[in-house]
This record gives C-alpha cells, sequence and structure tokens, in this order.
C-alpha cells in the first residue's frame, strides 16, 4: 500500500511538474511574442521618411509630408554620434543655422561678424522622433520652423531607429537617458553657453518630458512637446484592449516581455511623475482629434508641471498633424515660447 500511495505522489508530482513547466513555457513564449510586437525594433531600420502612414488622419497631409520630407532631406548635414550610458552608438544629423545670428532672428544681412561668438549663442534645438518613425518624417514641420528661426538644429535618431543601435525600443525609459548624454555632447562640443531648446513629437515628445524631469545645466532654456503621453503603461494597456485582448493579463504579459527580453520596467515611464520635478518652461501641444494618443495625456502633463507652462491643443489634428492643419497657429505659438525663454 505504501508503495502504492508513494508511486501515486510520485506521479502526481511529475505531472504537476509537467502542467507547471508547460505553463511557464506559455507564460516565457507569450511575453516574447509581446516584447517583438511592442519593443523590438522593426528589421529594416531605416524607413523610408516619405512613407506616409495610412489612415485617415494622414491622408489629407500625405502630399504636403512628402514635399516637406524632400525639402528636408535636400539639406546639407553632418553627421554626428554619441555613445549612451549603456554602451550603444547613437546617431544623429547636425544641421547649422543658416546666415548669421543676431541675437533674435536669422538674417544675412546683420552686422554682427560671424564666428565662435555667433556659433556659441545661436540655439541649437534637440529634436527626438516617435515610435517606429523615421526622424525626417516626423520632424520635417519643425525642421522648417527652426530653420526659419535660424536655430542649428540636430534631427537624432532614437536606440532601436534609423542609424542608432539598440535591440529595444523603451518608449521613453531609456530614451530620457540618452535625451541628457546628447545634451552633454552638445555642450561639450559648443561650450555651456549655447543656449538649447529639446523638442519631441509623439514618444519623442515624453522622451524629452521625461529628461525635463532630471537636473539639466542652465543651457537647456525649454522643452517643446507635440502630441507626447503622459504614461507608458497607459498607453501599453491602451493599445492592449485595442488588439481585443484582456487589460490586465495583456499588460502583464508586455510588462514581463520587457524585463526579460529587454531588461526594463514600462511602468517607469511615468511622465507625469518626472514632471513634477521639471524646471524648465514648457510648451505642450496636441491635436484634439488624436486617435493614437488622447489630447487628455497632454492635459495631465500640463497639470504636474509646476513651473512655467503653456498648453496648445488644435482642434480637428490628428496624432502629430497639429502643424499641417494649423502652421499659423503653431509657428506663432512656438515662435512666442522660444522668444520668451532665449530673453
Amino acid at each position: 500500500m505504501k508503495k502504492k500511495a508513494g508511486l501515486r505522489a510520485r506521479r502526481a508530482a511529475a505531472v504537476g511538474t509537467g502542467i507547471a513547466a508547460a505553463v511557464a513555457g506559455g507564460v516565457l513564449a507569450g511575453s516574447g511574442w509581446a516584447f517583438d510586437k511592442a519593443f523590438r525594433p522593426k528589421g529594416d531600420r531605416a524607413v523610408k521618411p516619405d512613407v506616409v502612414p495610412d489612415g485617415p488622419q494622414y491622408a489629407p497631409y500625405a502630399d504636403q509630408i512628402r514635399r516637406s520630407v524632400e525639402n528636408a532631406a535636400k539639406k546639407p548635414f553632418e553627421p554626428v554620434e554619441i555613445l549612451s550610458g549603456d554602451g550603444l552608438y547613437l546617431f544623429g544629423r547636425y544641421y547649422p543655422g543658416e546666415g548669421v545670428w543676431n541675437g533674435s532672428r536669422n538674417s544675412s544681412k546683420s552686422s554682427v561678424p560671424p564666428g565662435t561668438k555667433d556659433l556659441q549663442k545661436r540655439p541649437l534645438a534637440l529634436f527626438f522622433h516617435g515610435y517606429r518613425s523615421p526622424a525626417l518624417r516626423d520632424g520635417c514641420g519643425g525642421f522648417s520652423l527652426v530653420q526659419e528661426m535660424g536655430y542649428d538644429l540636430i534631427m537624432v535618431d532614437q536606440r532601436g531607429h534609423g542609424g542608432s543601435e539598440g535591440n529595444a525600443i523603451t518608449l521613453g525609459v531609456r530614451e530620457q537617458y540618452d535625451c541628457l548624454d546628447w545634451i552633454r555632447y552638445c555642450v561639450d562640443r559648443f561650450g555651456p553657453d549655447k543656449p538649447l531648446i529639446l523638442i519631441g513629437l509623439s514618444m519623442g515628445a515624453s522622451t524629452v518630458l521625461l529628461a525635463s524631469g532630471h537636473s539639466l545645466p542652465a543651457c537647456v532654456k525649454g522643452v517643446i512637446a507635440d502630441c507626447g503621453y503622459s504614461s507608458a503603461e497607459k498607453m501599453i494597456r491602451q493599445q492592449v484592449v485595442r488588439m481585443g485582448l484582456p487589460e490586465k493579463p495583456g499588460w502583464r504579459l508586455v510588462q514581463l516581455g520587457a524585463k526579460i527580453y529587454g531588461g526594463f520596467d514600462p511602468k517607469d515611464g511615468e511622465v507625469c511623475r518626472a514632471l513634477l520635478h521639471c524646471s524648465i518652461p514648457a510648451l505642450l501641444i496636441h491635436g484634439q482629434e488624436d486617435r493614437f494618443v488622447p489630447w487628455e495625456m497632454s492635459m495631465e502633463n500640463f497639470d504636474a508641471i509646476p513651473g512655467e507652462k503653456e498648453l496648445m491643443i488644435v482642434p480637428g489634428a490628428g496624432h502629430g498633424m497639429s502643424w499641417y492643419l494649423d502652421q499659423e497657429g503653431y509657428r506663432k505659438a512656438v515662435k512666442t515660447f522660444c522668444r520668451k525663454i532665449l530673453a
């Protein structure tokens, strides 16, 4: 009897172990699938910038976007590269401002002689693009505006995109530290007196907002964030529901995949929490018809900022389309904000 009881116990234990192993294997496979779906960079990182995303929110501006990309692509640039804190080579395009900087605008007729002083005093915009998007397409509207204002510009390829290394897109969790590394690069190259403005769109907006919660050098004068989200976790939960999956287990699976295969926790991408420590002026812009990042998220970010801040909500604009829908209003808001923070 004792032998039979022991045999049954061993069989039950073996079955239990097998079931546990199968469940663990299923969870591991599922979290791997979730990581690939949410965080793995595309196989072809050189996404063509003139390929406009599908959907009714982009279709009305497709030709305009392509023309803007074409014009920006013609501009000469200097390839620049930095090493991130975790050992990745990150790529960017440096576009020096045109003409001579006279302290307020770009003017070839200025009496101020060009040279080192001109280079140090001319503001520089650091631009960060969105999720699985090319910098040139996301930034082509801002590109023309920054050039119009006479600023220098660095368009960054975020980790896992374009010419930058990286096997995980972390929704701002690590990208915020890349932004700090780019700031250090600018200070080392151009000196501590060169004014810097952080600009981002979509995930890039949340990247620069997360970075603004850190201690920054005095040369960083402000941040402009277009259609940024308030929480990486909220964005993931939203996408899980849109895919028809149960929210809580779906989120847990994605979070587990990020931890196992990417070595990060999306919960660390809480923009609102970071903004409680923001000490630089901020301009937030968002299209009210954004169907990807709800415009209310910019309201949440705005409310979290304790200091100087401005908000522009563009009625009728979809995700990242505020510039194309209302260029006059966008231009006025950005120029007014920049004049104020650089005064």
